[in-house]
Order: C-alpha cells, then sequence, then structure tokens
C-alpha cells in the first residue's frame, strides 16, 4: 500500500529509513479517546459534497478532516439539504455545519468561527449565443437555481426590488443546472462561481457579467455551544492561513483551477507533505516547489483583488441603475401629462402611466389589453398613420402637438393634444408621446373670445346710443318748441305729443343700451341680497299667478356694494324671461348661497378670487337650444316676434352684473 501510495506521487526507488519509520511511526491514538462530533454537510461543489454513509468531500470537508486529525475527532457526517442543517444544528441534533452562509441576521441564531474559509458570489451563465448584458434582460426569462445556494433567495430579493419578473426552476445540484441550460430547459442559471470556473468548460454554456450576493462561508455551530470547536477550528484555520504552502491553499488553488490536480484527499495532502520533506532534504527541487507556490499565490491573490474590485464596480454601477431608474419611474408616473409607448405600426400598448389611464377610465391591467387605435377615432387615425410613416422614413412632417379626439372606455370623447416620436428601443420600432385633455382650455378660450366679443359689441353700443340720443333731443327740442307755437286745438298738437312719446320710449332703449355698455351705478350702497330677491320675488308673483316661485336663502348672508335699482332691473329681466319660457305656467326657483370662487373659475371669467354671493335662477320653461345659448347676452338678438322684444333686457343684465365686479352664466 505505501509503495502504491508513492508511486502516486512520482516517487521511485528506495526511502531512506528514517523517512519510512517517521512515517509509520506517526500517531495514531485510540478510537476511545476520540471526541465524536455529528457534521452536517450539503452539496454545493466544490466546496462541499456528499458521499456514502459518513463520506463527504470538497473543501470544506478536507479542512475539517485536517483538524479532526490534529485534535483527535472522530467525525460523523450527517447528509442532507441545507435547510436540513439548519434545522438540525439548531435542534442540537447535529454539533457543527459546513460551508455556513455568515451574516448578521445569521449571526443571532447561530455562532461562527471566526475565520472565513472562503468568499464566493453566484455567477448568473446562459447558452452559448446569449446576449445578456445585465439585470434588466432577466424580465420574462425562465431562470434556474440550485436549491441549497445562499444565492437563491438573494436573486429572488435582488429582481423584486427591481421589479423584474422571472420564472425559477430550482435544482438539487449545480451540474443540473448547466445540463438545464445546455438543452434549453431553462433560458439562463446561477451557480457558484467557483463551480463556474471549474466545469464550465464541460457545457456548453457562457458566463454573463452578472454575479449576485457575494457571501462568507465559515463553519457554525448552535448558539451559545460547541466554543471548543469553534475554537480549535479557529485556531487551525489561522495556521493554515499563514503558511502559503499548506493544504488550504493547495486546496484553494485546486478550486480555482491553478492546480492540475484536483481530487487529492486527505491521505494524498500527508503524502504531499512527505514529498515535499523529502524534496527539501533534496535541496533544489525544494526550492523550485517553493518558488512555484509563491507565484500561484500571487497569482490567486491578484485574481481576488481584481474580482474584488469588478464586484464594487458592479455593486456600484447596479445602485447608480436603481436610483436612475427610480427617477426615471417616478417622473413619469406623476407627470400630468399621460405618457404612453406602443408599438409601430400594430400600435400594441408597451406601456402606459398612471395619468394616461384615468384620462381614458380604464385600470392599468385592462388599459394593457388594448391598442392606440381602439383610444381614437378613425378620421384621427389616418392623420396620425401618416405623422407616424413620416417619422418612421425620416420624412418632413408637422412637428406641432396635434389635437385629436379621444375616446373613454364607456365611449365617451373628450379634445386632446399629443405629441409623439418615433424611435428605436431594444430592437423595437416604438412610438412614445405624451397625451393632454384640453377640455377644459378650449371651455376658458371660448369664455374669453365671449367676453371679448361682449366688450367689443358694449363699446360699438355704447357710442351708437350716445349718438342715437343726441338725435332724439335734437327731435324732441323741435317738437317741443312747434308745440308752444300752436294751439291746443290745433289738429297737429296731438300728433306732436305722439313724437314726444316716441322720442321717450327711444330715450329709455337707450339707457338700456348705455347700462349694457358701461353699466353705470348711480347709487352705490351696501345691500342684503336676500331681501332684494324677496321683494322682486314677491312683486313678480302677485302678478304672475301661473308660476309657482321657490325659493331658497343662504343661512348667513353677507352683504354686497351694488346699485339697488340695477340690481332689481336684473332680476326682473330674469323673473320675464323664464316668464315667456312657460307660457301656461309652471315652477321657477331661485336661490342664494355664499361661494368662494377658486383660480380655475377666475381663468374662465377674468375676475378675482375670493367670496361672492351667488343667485341662481331655474324655470321648467322650454329651454334653448346651444346656438341661443351662446348669443343670449347679444345686444338686440331675441327669440321673440317682431315688435314684443327689443333684445337688450338680458344685455343689459349682462353689463350691470360685470359692471359690479361679478360673472353672469347660463
Amino acid at each position: 500500500m505505501i509503495s502504491n501510495f508513492l508511486r502516486c506521487l512520482g516517487i521511485h526507488g528506495r526511502l531512506p529509513i528514517f523517512v519510512l519509520f517517521c512515517f509509520l511511526s506517526a500517531p495514531i491514538g485510540t478510537e476511545a479517546s476520540k471526541q465524536p462530533v455529528n457534521v452536517g454537510i450539503y452539496d454545493i461543489e466544490p466546496l462541499c459534497e456528499t458521499g456514502g454513509a459518513n463520506e463527504g468531500s470538497g473543501l470544506f470537508v478536507e479542512i475539517l478532516n485536517h483538524v479532526a486529525f490534529k485534535e483527535q475527532w472522530d467525525l460523523q457526517f450527517v447528509s442532507g439539504t441545507l435547510e436540513n442543517g439548519l434545522e438540525n444544528l439548531v435542534q442540537g441534533k447535529i454539533d457543527l455545519l459546513v460551508a455556513a452562509d455568515y451574516s448578521k441576521n445569521n449571526e443571532q441564531g447561530l455562532d461562527f468561527t471566526r475565520e472565513t474559509v472562503i468568499s464566493t458570489w453566484g455567477q448568473i451563465y446562459g447558452p452559448g449565443n446569449t446576449g445578456i448584458g445585465s439585470l434588466l434582460d432577466l424580465s420574462g426569462s425562465t431562470v434556474g437555481v440550485v436549491r441549497d445556494d445562499p444565492y437563491n433567495q438573494g436573486l429572488r430579493e435582488l429582481l423584486k426590488r427591481f421589479n423584474i419578473t422571472c420564472t425559477y426552476v430550482e435544482f438539487n445540484h449545480s451540474r443540473r443546472v448547466f445540463e438545464a441550460i445546455e438543452k434549453g430547459h431553462v433560458d439562463m442559471g446561477v451557480v457558484d462561481r467557483l463551480f463556474g470556473a471549474q466545469h464550465q468548460g464541460e457545457y456548453s454554456v457562457r458566463k454573463t457579467p452578472i454575479v449576485l450576493t457575494p457571501v462568507e462561508l465559515r463553519f457554525a455551530v448552535p448558539k451559545g455551544k460547541n466554543q471548543n470547536l469553534t475554537e480549535a477550528l479557529d485556531y487551525h484555520l489561522k495556521k493554515l492561513k499563514d503558511d502559503p504552502n499548506s493544504v488550504y491553499y493547495h486546496l484553494v488553488n485546486q478550486i480555482l483551477g491553478l492546480s492540475g490536480n484536483s481530487g487529492a484527499s486527505r491521505w494524498l495532502m500527508w503524502g504531499i507533505g512527505i514529498a515535499l520533506l523529502i524534496s527539501l532534504l533534496a535541496g533544489g527541487i525544494s526550492l523550485f516547489l517553493k518558488q512555484q507556490v509563491k507565484t500561484k499565490t500571487a497569482l490567486l491573490i491578484r485574481k481576488n483583488e481584481a474580482l474584488d474590485t469588478e464586484v464594487r464596480m458592479r455593486n456600484e454601477a447596479r445602485k447608480a441603475l436603481l436610483q436612475s431608474e427610480t427617477r426615471y419611474r417616478s417622473l413619469v408616473e406623476n407627470t400630468l401629462d399621460g405618457y404612453f409607448v406602443f408599438e409601430h405600426p400594430s400600435g400594441e400598448t408597451l406601456f402606459l402611466n398612471g395619468r394616461i389611464c384615468e384620462l381614458l377610465g380604464y385600470l392599468p391591467g385592462e388599459a394593457y389589453q388594448k391598442s392606440l387605435w381602439d383610444f381614437m377615432l378613425p378620421e384621427d387615425q389616418k392623420i396620425l398613420k401618416r405623422n407616424f410613416e413620416a417619422q418612421f422614413r425620416k420624412k418632413p412632417f408637422d412637428r406641432v402637438p396635434y389635437t385629436c379626439t379621444a375616446v373613454r372606455k364607456d365611449g365617451s370623447t373628450f379634445h386632446a393634444e399629443t405629441s409623439t416620436s418615433v424611435i428605436k428601443e431594444q430592437g423595437k420600432t416604438v412610438i412614445q408621446g405624451t397625451l393632454r385633455d384640453i377640455t377644459e382650455l378650449d371651455r376658458i378660450k371660448q369664455h374669453l373670445q365671449h367676453a371679448e366679443k361682449m366688450e367689443a359689441v358694449g363699446t360699438l353700443a355704447g357710442g351708437i346710443a350716445h349718438d342715437f340720443n343726441n338725435l332724439l333731443m335734437g327731435v324732441l327740442g323741435n317738437a317741443s318748441l312747434v308745440l308752444m307755437d300752436l294751439d291746443p286745438d290745433n289738429p297737429h298738437c296731438e300728433r306732436l305729443k305722439h313724437i314726444e312719446e316716441y322720442v321717450e320710449s327711444g330715450s329709455k332703449l337707450t339707457r338700456q343700451l348705455l347700462s349694457f355698455a358701461r353699466g353705470g351705478k348711480y347709487e352705490v350702497k351696501q345691500l342684503k341680497l336676500n331681501e332684494v330677491v324677496e321683494k322682486t320675488s314677491h312683486m313678480f308673483g302677485r302678478t304672475k299667478k301661473e308660476i309657482q316661485i321657490h325659493t331658497s336663502y343662504a343661512k348667513e348672508e353677507e352683504t354686497i356694494n351694488a346699485d339697488q335699482g340695477q340690481i332689481e332691473q336684473v332680476l326682473l329681466n330674469m323673473y320675464m324671461n323664464a316668464w315667456h319660457a312657460m307660457p301656461t305656467g309652471g315652477d321657477l326657483y331661485i336661490k342664494t348661497e355664499n361661494v368662494t370662487v377658486d383660480e380655475d373659475h377666475i381663468r374662465a371669467h377674468q375676475g378675482k378670487q375670493g367670496r361672492y354671493l351667488r343667485i341662481s335662477i331655474t324655470d321648467t320653461g322650454i329651454g334653448m337650444d346651444e346656438k341661443t345659448q351662446k348669443r343670449i347676452f347679444e345686444p338686440f338678438f331675441t327669440t321673440k316676434e317682431m315688435g314684443r322684444g327689443s333684445g337688450l333686457g338680458l344685455a343689459s343684465a349682462y353689463g350691470i352684473i360685470k359692471n359690479h365686479g361679478g360673472f353672469i352664466d347660463v
């Protein structure tokens, strides 16, 4: 057996007697004096592998065998999963667990050796033609993971923070992960970087730039127990790490591919030690081997430093990417405009922010089932398709925001403004842009145009009223002079008096025109509007008994500064219009209330924000069409028959209310 063992080492010829004697006389001890130690092991190749009954291999097992030989421990290996090992350790069924992930969280329930056996991390592999460059490329993929790897849960938590959805398939060994990638059962997989470095060449897989969850792997014991085991392990681990020629570095070199002998057992390590001793006695061979170990150790240190630098850079890049994504997501989700991304030319929905879903009346999940063309009318689709095609072919097109009619989920529409661009994104041609509801903006523009129109009409009416009033005064003066020179019995006297009456009627019309144009306030004083409404409605009700009047007054009435006669004229004009709309009778509702006018209302009516008194007058009459409604405040506009109305009633009401700093609308 000894000769076979030495032949394995490549040593031929006879050994010096004293060397052989030293080997045969090494202390063996007795079984009775050994301390029994139950050790939990699980598969995490090449750090630990389970075998048959009471068997194991890998870095942790070989180091533990080395220490057990020194400390006279009788090791009993208990195979299982990592989860089983942790449960058995906490329940005291085993004394020691190998390859335990050291962290602040785990330290609360376990005690660890101070010395770290090895630091490692997870590595993502894909098929030979993989184009994976970042975590974002994992979205929608099927990922193979090893059930007992510490990177399994770490990957899930990391992707969850990035809102990346994957399908996970668990295997009991890293080899199964590589086989699943090679056969196309999964899109990619995660294995320990040490396993990947050793076995990548055996499979049609390729390493990606993505690394995961750096961990420190140590020996662990139950909390507050077996301190003698951790102290002994720390003592021997430190000695092994301090000696570049130790079995520790030999095993690590094998794992990292820096040694050609990857299957050495504990007894082979001892044989190598004896061979090194013989080589040391020989002189030159020992120096050569020592130089080799130093060179490879230095290479290992440089590789570890490079890997540490790479991990740090990737962590910084990951953090910067997360911050950038968070800022972008916050900007898109909190903008006041709707933001969309559709595929070109199909119109398939790729992204909609919360605002556009709200505008269109969809829940986010529902909206993604629709296409771009479901959100607009057919006539708008033609123009947009023409613009998209021009952008896609880089031809001249109209770059100003385009107005269209958008269609909500319930079939209702609204006037919208959209700005779009056609770009390339992840190999697809997409349409991105914004959508804004401009219905309120259009309404404000119409109000402003109407106000400008009424102001222009008022200026014109005021000028006409002045000139017409001067003509009437001339007619009245001449008629009065002629009347003074005639005998009362003269038949022309009656005609001249009729002329004076007609002039007086014309003067009333000019006063109404001037009231519209400048709304003259002649006796401004503090009024209680409830009293004015009650007085005018009571007076109107006595004459028009076929009208049922219903009133509702503000409880805490505020006073206003106004001309009472002007306000009464406005109210009576309203009552008369309501009466004309209800020739066979009906109901008239009058309501006063205190209100606060906000900024949106002010933008539409050009007034001041603050507290107002509002009078609402509603009747149950025949109503009016939209065309009539837009013109009711214009001077001389009337729907009554010729001779039954001057068309100045509501025009003068408009002028009086505007001149009192108020608003009037229908």
